[in-house]
């Protein structure tokens, strides 16, 4: 008996896997989807462990932008969005000076004023849009320029730290030709689910219930001639798993199709390698530190970000925290994410914390650390990397070729090909999940089959 033809295979159970695969199923397509971890979710993963009550994003924040679709996703899933204000929230210390935005007047004597803070928000990035030379990094265009420290430090958290890399490795042109794709103004409005991106994917995902196989990492996709076969092995028992189709749709991570895991026979377009060859790929390592007797809300007060223009940013969960222990999620990024993934868990700690203790200097206390989460996206094996970024000599016409189809059999999701302005982001995937199911779609509809 001839193995089971579906009409569409998903490869991933991340955001853009879950969002193509539920529009498939709503169409009536027989669909499965294979994907390596143990969950769903991809690189949305929250931990709830260290503090009850606390959800702790050790992947996926934020929700960028008032109207972005994961609105609807995590109001469909009963779930509570609810605003997480890290402009009005944040704390630059500069100088051995802490301060925050938005609250006029700004503290003096020291670094910070109206001034620093407005060029950082808005003289840097005009500065930026009337560059008219060749393509620099944003590292030679900061020097080049005359800007207060502190205003540099906050358009480097806005601009630079947010695309978990470096300056160095941002080219100045392509990233305003992505600027002005979007829709959303960057960087002002944001939210977060209160349960955890984690639980907004385990209900998305209930609809597809046994149509997900999890554990199961894709090796090969043939597909020439009229069908295309997935093939993989369970990690748990080594099984080999086999499953042929119509149609299939990749959603894996840029990094996964940059390190080769995927062999796709025949070789996929040069116009598509190039592509993954040419965009920025970002690194980052996550750290939730559980925090015991700190003195960081009371010398702070209600803050969202903590930022000292170093390889991290901390971020608490919530503007409030139940008693008195307390949980911070350090975001280190770029060159130093990629040294620290390589340390030990408890190495890696110690290098957060004297990192902290370096920014707030004698501000206050953070206490003691007593329990710790770590994502070490940089190194692990189903991400191999952050999300994408606009290197120097990318454009969006690379994420155009990333996402075009290829054929008829073919198709491809996920942050790196959202072409229209919104990629390193969860409604950029869920789009990208939902655009590629409407091609399949049309395929089939011109096809006949």
């Amino acid at each position: 008996m001839g193995a089971t033809v579906r009409d569409v295979v998903v490869v991933g159970a991340g955001p853009p896997g879950l969002a193509c695969a539920e529009r498939l199923h709503q169409a009536g397509l027989d669909v499965a989807v294979l994907e390596a971890r143990d969950r769903v979710g991809g690189r949305m993963w929250t931990d709830t462990a260290l503090l009850p009550g606390t959800a702790a994003e050790l992947g996926a924040l934020m929700i960028h932008g008032r109207h972005v679709v994961t609105h609807r996703w995590a109001a469909e899933a009963g779930l509570t969005v609810e605003p997480y204000p890290t402009t009005q929230g944040a704390r630059f210390v500069c100088r051995g000076a802490v301060s925050s935005t938005l609250r006029f007047p700004v503290p003096r004597p020291g670094p910070f004023g109206p001034t620093a803070f407005l060029q950082g928000l808005r003289g840097i990035p005009r500065a930026l849009d009337r560059y008219a030379g060749p393509e620099i990094t944003f590292a030679e265009f900061l020097d080049r320029g005359r800007f207060r420290p502190a205003g540099r430090l906050v358009f480097e958290l806005i601009h630079v730290h947010t695309w978990a890399t470096d300056a160095e490795e941002i080219g100045v042109l392509a990233a305003r030709e992505e600027a002005a794709q979007s829709t959303e103004p960057f960087g002002f409005r944001n939210f977060r689910v209160r349960e955890g991106y984690s639980e907004l994917a385990r209900r998305k995902a209930r609809f597809l219930g046994e149509r997900v196989r999890l554990g199961v990492r894709v090796e090969r996709i043939r597909w020439s001639g009229a069908l295309a076969t997935v093939e993989g092995r369970d990690r748990t028992s080594g099984e080999a798993v086999s499953r042929t189709a119509r149609r299939v749709v990749i959603t894996v991570p840029l990094g996964v199709l940059r390190a080769g895991s995927i062999v796709f026979d025949p070789e996929l377009s040069e116009a598509k390698r190039s592509a993954i060859r040419t965009l920025g790929l970002s690194r980052a390592v996550s750290v939730a530190l559980r925090l015991r007797g700190s003195t960081l809300r009371r010398r702070l007060g209600r803050f969202i970000l903590l930022w000292g223009g170093s390889a991290s940013s901390f971020l608490r969960p919530s503007f409030e925290s139940a008693g008195t222990d307390e949980v911070l999620v350090a975001f280190t990024a770029g060159r130093e994410a990629t040294r620290r993934a390589a340390l030990s868990d408890r190495e890696l700690v110690d290098a957060t914390l004297e990192e902290l203790r370096a920014t707030i200097g004698d501000t206050a206390s953070i206490g003691t650390c007593d329990g710790y989460a770590i994502s070490r996206w940089v190194t692990d094996p189903f991400a191999l990397g952050a999300y994408s970024f606009p290197a120097p000599g990318s454009h969006p016409s690379h994420r155009r070729a990333l996402a075009a189809a290829e054929g008829d059999r073919l198709f491809f999701a996920g942050e790196a090909t959202h072409f229209a302005g919104e990629p390193a982001t969860v409604h950029g995937a869920i789009e990208t999940g939902r655009r590629a199911a409407d091609e399949v779609l049309k395929s089939r509809a011109t096809t006949g089959s």
